[in-house]
């Protein structure tokens, strides 16, 4: 059979391997269309650069262990000219809707001269192919904003800088942002939150300033201690270890001790009991343990009789009857300013907080609540559940894409008397240090959460260290009433969370297979869900990596062709390495605030329009999100992926009706107890484990591979005082 090459225009932005010898590389590329798809590439490179654009010919493999790559057999580096640099400019963030395939056709049509024509004349813009007036103002409106386009910009640009991160030094350090940091190029790095070190390097490289000043140097250091930070989930690190690291990382002429000194001076670094932080992760923590000490004054509240009336009055009214701990959580709501609800699945959270929030509506009318989520999908659960519209925190706080900033603060407090927070467990150090810096100072905070559930992707682990410190009031739902219903799945949740033998009974099932029966396996255990009278939307696969034989890629092209194959009447199209179909499942990737759609939102592709239809300017996907209805133009397209097979972080927050996860050795150096739990959580009325289950048992037996360095716990004392300990009784816990 005769092999497909294709050609396609991409960057590298990661160097995964190299080999001096032979010049055998792994690197992962991001495409230089409309898709911006990333792709891993393999090949005999000579020279490949980071950040650099090149010409790619290969063939497309299915690797059995390492998934689908670019067999690369050419590779040819494509210098930037100003035709690229117009594009790059007219599809940026300064211009609403005007993806690359448009202001490709701008360029074409109006030259290398196009801002200047635009300007002298807005009318020239009607000479372009498929331009209408949305567009045209967009344009001008964009224009209008960036006010010049010179030489500053083209040398940023050809540096390669974008467009959002020359806007945000403009808006930093005013016009002459370019003779401001000419002295100090890392400036930017250390003073704007997601200004990275490759592109302050960038921008040093722009202005001439050699790479082994001794800023640069302090800059690498501090970068180290971030990223270490980050990929351990840690807040900070024992200052020797980071010490020896840096020994290991860096330079063997860099004296790491005297940078990390100076860095302490220039209050960049913070040295506290023998560890160091990044002084942003340091200032959170001390944040955290401030603000809180401000809520945890007890509060006047209604009597003891009075409460346990109302309770009385909701379980007649909702037909149910609360148990000790729930009435104790409930009355401890209205006793204390800030309080802690821990429980896992089918403990009765759910009804606790509608008995809550029913109570204090009654009590106090006029009080305003707000309720929050990590996600989308967590917020829309959240609101479902508790009847009472919910929203995520980032859109809470009015958190600002551009900037990265949030709007509300100190300054401008949230509007509110009580404030529940579900899905705790996910929240990271600043995040929770930035929601209280907006809580106003007489509300009332609730969190809740799972203490056994994975904690945040970024730094911290807020949840565990709250309650570690014994210094607020904690209530923790144990009893299991989803099991007292049948349900095998709140039992196995709770067997893993007491270290007892497990048992696979009722909704719960264990498939013993082979890694190379496994996609067999899944497929045959979701058409049989189908069969059953499921629809594809109840079931979900969950998988705790992409790549590889049996990873989330692989599955998902799978489960595609048994789920939505190949169809006359269904329109499709190829974006990267996946296929889009009308009626794919599809995940979202990345916040799109203006279109009320969060990452982690599942939903449905409806319609898919192609490229040169009346009226449409390449390609669109349609996707219905529960009621809402989102539009992918071409420069979107990358912000979905198929969702028949999710990651179990993606699928924090959520719950579906039948969870299918697998559990094979090629997952094993990433499995642990608590990521099984998350993922085990996930299942509402079915779950189907499939592997091995010596795999399994050993799997829960390892804590995370990770050590998490926080200093919330000593923070939390030091604010708090020993005397202040409370004496509620603490949840069992996943060591």
């Amino acid at each position: 059979m005769e092999e497909q090459l294709t050609e396609i225009k991409a960057k590298c932005t990661f160097l995964l391997f190299q080999n001096p010898s032979n010049h055998y590389v792994v690197a992962r590329f991001e495409r230089m269309d409309a898709s911006h798809a990333s792709l891993i590439g393999v090949g005999h490179i000579k020279q490949l650069e980071r950040d650099a654009i090149y010409r790619l010919q290969g063939v497309y493999v299915q690797h059995p262990k390492y998934g689908m790559q670019l067999q690369i057999r050419s590779c040819e580096r494509i210098l930037t000219d100003d035709e690229d640099m117009l594009v790059r400019f007219l599809s940026s963030a300064h211009f609403s809707g005007i993806g690359k395939t448009t202001a490709q056709r701008i360029v074409d049509t109006l030259g290398r001269d196009v801002i200047d024509a635009i300007r002298s004349d807005a009318q020239v813009l009607d000479q372009v192919p498929g331009m209408n007036e949305k567009k045209k103002q967009a344009i001008l409106q964009g224009l209008r904003a960036t006010a010049v386009f010179d030489d500053a910009y083209a040398r940023l640009s050809a540096s390669g800088l974008n467009t959002r991160q020359i806007a945000r030094l403009e808006d930093v350090y005013g016009d002459d942002f370019l003779e401001e940091l000419k002295e100090d190029p890392y400036r930017p790095f250390f003073e704007i939150d997601g200004f990275s070190l490759r592109a302050s390097e960038q921008l040093a490289a722009c202005l001439g300033v050699e790479m082994q000043e001794e800023r640069h140097l302090q800059a690498q250091l501090l970068n180290l201690l971030r990223q270490s930070c980050f990929q351990s989930g840690s807040t900070c690190l024992p200052k020797e270890s980071f010490l020896s690291l840096a020994a290991q990382r860096l330079s063997p002429e860099i004296d790491a001790e005297v940078l990390l000194a100076k860095l302490c001076a220039a209050h960049a670094v913070v040295e506290w009991d023998e560890c160091v932080y990044d002084e942003r992760q340091y200032t959170a923590e001390v944040t955290i343990a401030q603000k809180l000490r401000q809520l945890s004054e007890e509060r006047s509240h209604p009597g003891e009789e009075e409460l346990l009336a109302g309770i009385r009055s909701i379980e007649q009214e909702f037909n149910i009857t609360y148990d000790e701990r729930q009435i104790d959580a409930i009355t401890g709501f209205f006793a204390h300013s800030f309080l802690i609800l821990n429980g896992g699945p089918g403990t009765g959270k759910t009804t606790t907080i509608r008995g809550i929030l029913q109570l204090y509506q009654r009590l106090y009318p006029s009080d305003e609540i707000l309720l929050a989520a990590p996600t989308g999908r967590a917020a829309k659960r959240l609101s479902e559940l508790s009847s009472y519209p919910a929203s995520t925190i980032h859109s809470l706080l009015k958190w600002d894409l551009e900037t990265n900033t949030f709007l509300v603060d100190e300054k401008d407090p949230l509007h509110c008397d009580v404030l529940i927070v579900d899905e705790f467990s996910m929240v990271d150090n600043r995040l929770f240090a930035q929601l209280l810096r907006g809580l106003p100072a007489n509300a009332k905070l609730m969190l809740i959460g799972d203490y056994d559930q994975l904690p945040s992707v970024s730094s911290g682990q807020v949840l565990y260290d709250l309650i570690a410190s014994e210094r607020f009031p904690l209530y923790s739902l144990q009893r299991i009433y989803r099991q007292a219903d049948g349900s095998g799945i709140a039992a196995l949740a709770s067997a893993i969370r007491e270290q007892q033998p497990l048992s696979f009974d009722r909704d719960v099932r264990f498939i013993d297979c082979t890694p190379a029966q496994l996609r067999k396996a899944v497929w045959e255990v979701v058409a049989s869900a189908l069969e059953k009278g499921y629809d594809a939307k109840d079931v979900q696969v969950l998988a705790p990596k992409y790549q590889g034989g049996c990873g989330i890629d692989v599955l998902n092209r799978d489960l595609q062709a048994l789920l939505n194959p190949p169809d006359p009447f269904k329109r499709e199209i190829t974006v990267g390495v996946r296929i889009f179909r009308e009626g794919d499942k599809v995940l979202q990737l990345r916040n799109m605030r203006e279109d009320a759609v969060c990452n982690g939102d599942i939903g449905e592709i409806i319609e898919i329009s192609s490229e040169g239809e009346e009226g449409i300017q390449g390609p669109v996907i349609v996707v219905a999100f529960d009621d809402q209805i989102v539009e992918y133009a071409q420069e979107t397209l990358s912000y979905l992926t198929h969702a028949y097979c999710i990651s179990i972080h993606k699928s924090q927050g959520n719950e579906y009706p039948i969870v299918v996860l697998p559990i094979v050795r090629e997952y094993q150096f990433m499995l642990n107890r608590r990521l099984l739990y998350t993922a085990i959580t996930r299942a509402k009325s079915g779950l189907v484990l499939l592997g091995e289950r010596e795999l399994l048992e050993s799997a829960l037996q390892k804590n995370d591979h990770h050590v998490r360095h926080t200093g919330l716990v000593d923070q939390l004392h030091r604010f708090f005082g020993p005397s202040d300990e409370l004496e509620i009784p603490a949840p069992p816990i996943l060591e």
